[in-house]
């Protein structure tokens, strides 16, 4: 019970790479919602395109404009809109055989014995798929708090300091400047973070 707890607060935490799945949703002609994967927890920001690569779909849609588009006869430019219905995507004014590429983070963060993966530990033989000391470190802090034992703020801090490295490990670099800062290239505004002493 402690297990899936930390399981569950880790898994929630952030958009793991190690669970990111595809999925491809291929539009009807009068059809606007379509169900997620059974596994969905939630989608990786910026990654729905159209499958031939031509124009991101836009994802999701705020309700005032979502209803704007709907109803008014404001156009829409051709891009398709995006929002969450419940355990469904509902794309407005579908085109009929267009694919839509997409990432997901999924719920299955645990493989048995046999190769299956699922959502939660149900026996010992069961793998996790992140970094173990995480789980360690988050399993001790809960239990410790459910124990009220008089270390469990010293090692939630722990769990929390190793949950923020393991989300800094995870995470892409900030690119700060893509051009190189010799030459008539350089990017602006560009500030030289390496600079001699003296």
């Amino acid at each position: 019970s402690i297990s899936n707890r930390a399981l569950r607060d880790i898994r929630d935490f952030y958009l793991w790479s190690t669970l990111r799945r595809t999925a491809s949703i291929t539009q009807q002609t009068g059809v606007n919602r379509y169900a997620l994967p059974n596994d969905y927890v939630d989608f990786v920001p910026d990654s729905i395109w159209e499958a031939d690569g031509s124009r991101p779909a836009e994802f999701p849609v705020a309700d005032s404009r979502w209803y704007q588009y709907k109803f008014s006869t404001l156009s829409d430019a051709g891009i398709r809109r995006i929002r969450k219905y419940g355990n469904e995507i509902e794309i407005e004014e579908p085109n009929g055989g267009e694919i839509l590429d997409l990432e997901y983070v999924s719920n299955l963060i645990v493989e048995s014995e046999d190769g299956t993966l699922k959502d939660r530990f149900t026996t010992d033989t069961d793998k996790w798929l992140l970094d173990d000391q995480l789980l360690i470190d988050g399993i001790r802090a809960f239990w410790a708090e459910t124990k009220l034992l008089p270390q469990a703020g010293a090692w939630r801090a722990e769990y929390m300091q190793r949950l923020g490295r393991m989300v800094a490990e995870d995470s892409a670099a900030r690119t700060i400047s893509s051009a190189s800062s010799r030459g008539p290239t350089r990017g602006a505004p560009y500030y030289p973070l390496w600079r001699p002493v003296g």
